[in-house]
């Protein structure tokens, strides 16, 4: 190479390089635009399982509280009514149980009940 070609070769090479160095005002813009478009988007929106996370955390919360702290007085209240006692045992043909319903309080009465 000549040494005209060598320097009409740099000057390209400087001049494309200051053209890449400012970048186009419209395409800055525009990009900038389509940023933030994407970023409010990502935003305000989940899919899937995720725009449901909040929600299942809190029912799983408010289950298991009930669950426990609820769970021994409902199991007691139900069997504190004779009547449904008799009930199952007459419906079941079960005499034995109508026959030893005072050892079954006895049970309840000193913690053995399950």
């Amino acid at each position: 190479m000549s040494q005209r070609e060598t320097e009409w070769t740099q000057r390209i090479r400087h001049a494309l390089d200051a053209e890449l160095a400012r970048p186009d005002p419209a395409l800055s813009a525009a990009l900038a635009r389509r940023r933030a478009l994407a970023l409010s988007q990502a935003r305000g929106t989940r899919t899937g399982l995720r725009a449901y996370t909040p929600g299942i955390a809190f029912a799983t919360a408010a289950i298991a509280v009930v669950m426990l702290a609820g769970l021994p007085q409902t199991a007691r209240n139900i069997y504190d009514n004779d009547s449904l006692l008799l009930e199952v045992a007459r419906l079941n043909d079960d005499i034995e149980l109508i026959e030893d319903l005072d050892f079954y309080h006895w049970l309840d009465a000193n913690g053995y009940a399950g």
